[in-house]
């Protein structure tokens, strides 16, 4: 079941626990385990499953000029930013992140960005493209030596 909750005392602990397993998990470049300020000030969507969060996506409004994506976007439109964006590994392919990101469009009668840092471009191209219908719009490229 797909949420909206509010961050307190009950549930801090909880989502910071969601990110720790998305650093321990090493699939993105540069995350970090999220801390009370990071929650702070965000919208925050769970699904949860038997009385566990196992999906969360944090958000937060803003407008596009502050993105830097003008070329796609104009500047003085108002977006819902993607921060953060994680399902529990056993729980992929199960539809839930799926599921999540569709209750977060649902809410929001604006344009949703997102940036992400992956080691897998493939499975991520694959859901954002395919799965929840979203464009492309750049990337960044390197080699290490």
């Amino acid at each position: 079941m797909v949420k909206e909750i509010k961050l307190n005392d009950e549930n801090k602990d909880i989502l910071i626990e969601l990110s720790r397993q998305w650093v321990l998990e090493d699939i993105s470049y540069g995350i970090i385990e999220d801390s009370i300020d990071d929650l702070k000030d965000k919208r925050i969507f769970v699904y949860e499953l038997d009385n566990k969060y196992v999906g969360c996506i944090l958000a937060h409004e803003t407008l596009c000029k502050d993105f830097n994506i003008g070329s796609v976007i104009s500047d003085d439109t108002e977006i819902l930013v993607i921060d953060s964006f994680y399902v529990l590994k056993e729980y992929r392919n199960q539809g839930i992140g799926k599921e999540l990101f569709k209750y977060v469009e649902d809410i929001f009668d604006k344009d949703i960005v997102l940036s992400t840092s992956t080691k897998d471009y493939k499975k991520i191209f694959n859901f954002y493209i395919n799965e929840v219908d979203m464009n492309f719009h750049s990337a960044i490229f390197f080699k290490k030596r």
